[in-house]
């Protein structure tokens, strides 16, 4: 079984949901809630949104510097997403989401992965880490407060997933070239 971020072992992990967290996973996590940027004081320094499904979890690191990350639990992730627009725009927009509906998340110290069909919402503010946890389903279905905040977050996944895919077309188109051949 995996750490938390304080290094102690994962609680709330019933024997039927263990899920495998790859060494690399606990890793990315651990340095996402450990971040450190140059926020100012008070300032938001990142929001991280994670979700259990039966066979792992989906963590979405967004943070005030630009950057985006998706670590998936068995080890595979997509970083640098931040460095291209349309995914940083939707960044941008899940910040002002989550300063739209601060008031829902509470000081924690609990960071555990979440359960199958749970979305756990972190919230890095100078050294503190804000957090709220609902059923995905009640997200989804707008039937939560916070639902604006998994849309938004989820609009980032999309941007993320859309230009993976591109890089993918792009790798295809080039490895169908004839070497030395212009198509």
């Amino acid at each position: 079984m995996g750490r938390g971020v304080d290094g102690g072992p994962l609680q709330g992990l019933d024997a039927a949901m263990a899920y495998e967290l790859a060494p690399i996973y606990l890793q990315l996590r651990d340095e996402a809630f450990h971040w450190n940027s140059q926020a100012p004081e008070g300032a938001l320094r990142g929001v991280i949104m994670e979700t259990g499904y039966d066979h792992g979890i989906v963590t979405l690191a967004a943070m005030s510097d630009s950057s985006i990350s998706v670590y998936f639990s068995h080890g595979a992730g997509m970083i640098g997403a931040g460095s291209h627009d349309r995914p940083a725009a939707a960044a941008r927009n899940l910040a002002v989401g989550v300063a739209r509906n601060i008031e829902h998340f509470k000081k924690i110290s609990d960071t555990n992965v979440p359960k199958p069909g749970e979305v756990k919402f972190f919230v890095l503010i100078d050294r503190d880490i804000l957090g709220a946890s609902a059923k995905e389903d009640d997200l989804g279905q707008n039937r939560h407060k916070l639902s604006p905040v998994f849309h938004a977050a989820h609009a980032v996944l999309a941007e993320v997933r859309q230009l993976q895919e591109q890089a993918q077309m792009q790798q295809r188109d080039a490895q169908q070239k004839p070497p030395g051949g212009d198509g």
